[in-house]
């Protein structure tokens, strides 16, 4: 059987709209923001890869899926820690992304396969989900700060 990639970025979306702190939660953001729109979290999906893990040959391959979740928030010129609002919202996304009690297997880490599985496997819908890197920039020039979160997940 195929994997359905829509149905998972689209659950990964929805888990994230679920984030407080953002005026919106989008896949298809805007060339540019006004300062009442911010902050936005984007679903970045169509700049990731989808990799197979697996023989292409296999009865179910796993599939790698990266991407990113991108974070636009609003700095002010008298802001001591120009981050401190964007730190925030990014532990907001984190905390979304961990395992919740209504998560398969419980909440919290959960060690088994050999995989330590902290974040939220979107209802059964990936093996895997991990945040791989965080980059961050205080928004000096332009007055809004960013994040970018590159996410990878593992799907059968």
């Amino acid at each position: 059987m195929a994997t359905n990639m829509e149905t998972i970025w689209a659950a990964l979306a929805e888990r994230l709209a679920a984030v407080e702190g953002f005026k919106e939660c989008t896949r298809r953001p805007k060339l540019q923001y006004a300062t009442e729109e911010l902050p936005v979290l984007v679903l970045w999906d169509s700049e990731g890869d989808e990799t197979p893990t697996t023989d292409s040959d296999a009865p179910a391959p796993f599939w790698k899926l990266t991407g990113e979740i991108g974070i636009l928030a609003r700095t002010v010129e008298t802001d001591s820690a120009p981050t401190t609002q964007l730190n925030d919202l990014i532990y907001a996304v984190r905390t979304a992304l961990e395992r919740q009690p209504t998560d398969p297997l419980g909440s919290g880490a959960f060690y088994g396969s050999g995989h330590v599985k902290h974040y939220t496997n979107l209802g059964g819908l990936v093996r895997t989900l991990a945040i791989t890197k965080v980059d961050k920039g205080m928004g000096a020039a332009t007055g809004q700060a960013v994040a970018s979160l590159l996410i990878e997940m593992e799907a059968l």
